[in-house]
C-alpha cells in the first residue's frame, strides 16, 4: 500500500489543495536560513490534521550549524528530513556535512531522513530514505518515501499504511492526552529551559534566553504546555512544571484553537 503526499517550499506562495494527502513536507531551512513560507505551509498542514514533515535544505558549509537552525523552525514537525542535492553553478553540501548534519539532529533526540536522487544515493545515518525518481516506476530499492513527481507540484508516495506512517512519525496509535489542569496560566522560563514536542518525551530545542509571560493552555500532569516562539514559529510544546516559576492565572480571554497531534485541546483529555 502507498500514501500520497506533496513537498513544498516559499516557491509556493500559496498551499496547495491538501483533500486526499496523508502527509506533507515544507522547507524550513536553507542553509541557516529560514524559508519565509514555512510558518504557513506547515500551519496549514496542521489544520488539515495531515503528519506534518519538515525539511532542511542542505548547502556547503557547516552541517552542525544548519542543523540547530533548522530545528529551531521545524522542532514541533512529525518528521524531519535533509535535502542533498546539487544546484546549477553551486558547490553543493558534501557528504561530510551532511552526515554531521543528521548527527547533530540525532544529538537531541530525533530521527532524520534523507532526500537524495537514486543515482547515488548515499548512507550517511539517515533513519529512513526519501528518493527522488519520476515517473511510474518505484525506486528499485528499499524506501521510505518516494517523490515521484517534480514539476507543477512536487509529489510523493509514502511506502506503507497509516498507521506505519503514524508509527514512523511517532504519532500514538490511540490514546489519550490527560489535561489535568485545563485553566489558562502565565509562566515564565529561564534560560536553558528545555522545551518537548508534544508527546511530551522527545526534547526540542532549550530555551535560549529567559522568557517571561508566556501563555500557557492547559496542564498535563508533571507538564504545562506552553505556547513559544523559535525561528519565527509560533508553535505549542511541552515544559516541566518543575522548571516554570511564577505561574499566574490567565485573566484574558483566548480565541485561538490549539491542537496536539492535530486534534483540538479542551478541558478533559483528547483522543489523537
Amino acid at each position: 500500500m502507498m500514501l500520497d503526499g506533496i513537498d513544498v517550499s516559499q516557491w509556493q506562495a500559496a498551499t496547495p489543495p491538501l483533500v486526499g494527502q496523508s502527509f506533507a513536507f515544507a522547507r524550513a531551512t536553507y542553509g541557516t536560513v529560514i524559508d519565509t513560507q514555512y510558518a504557513m505551509h506547515s500551519g496549514n498542514f496542521r489544520k488539515a490534521g495531515i503528519v506534518t514533515g519538515a525539511y532542511a535544505f542542505g548547502t556547503f558549509g557547516d552541517g552542525p550549524a544548519q542543523a540547530a537552525a533548522f530545528l529551531e523552525v521545524a522542532h514541533d514537525a512529525d518528521l524531519l528530513a535533509l535535502d542533498l542535492e546539487a544546484e546549477p553553478g553551486k558547490t553543493p553540501m558534501s557528504e561530510a556535512q551532511a552526515r554531521a548534519f543528521i548527527a547533530a539532529v540525532h544529538g537531541v533526540g530525533r530521527k532524520c531522513g534523507l532526500y537524495h536522487q537514486l543515482s547515488g544515493y548515499p548512507f550517511l545515518g539517515q533513519d529512513w530514505d526519501w528518493i527522488a525518481v519520476w515517473g511510474d516506476t518505484p525506486p528499485a530499492r528499499k524506501w521510505m518515501f518516494w517523490q515521484n513527481q517534480g514539476t507543477g507540484i512536487d509529489r510523493d508516495r509514502f511506502n506503507g499504511t497509516l498507521a506505519d506512517l503514524h508509527k514512523l512519525a511517532g504519532i500514538a496509535a490511540g490514546g489519550d492526552v490527560k489535561v489535568t489542569d485545563p485553566s489558562p496560566k502565565f509562566l515564565d522560563l529561564a534560560q536553558g529551559a528545555q522545551l518537548y514536542a508534544t508527546d511530551g518525551k522527545t526534547p526540542l530545542v532549550k530555551m535560549s534566553a529567559a522568557a517571561g509571560g508566556l501563555y500557557s493552555p492547559f496542564g498535563n500532569g508533571m507538564q504545562r504546555a506552553v505556547v513559544v516562539t523559535t525561528g519565527g514559529v509560533t508553535q505549542i510544546a511541552f515544559v516541566l512544571t518543575t522548571v516554570a516559576t511564577n505561574v499566574r492565572p490567565y485573566s484574558q480571554v483566548v480565541t485561538s484553537a490549539w491542537t496536539v497531534n492535530g486534534k483540538p485541546v479542551s478541558s478533559g483529555s483528547i483522543t489523537y
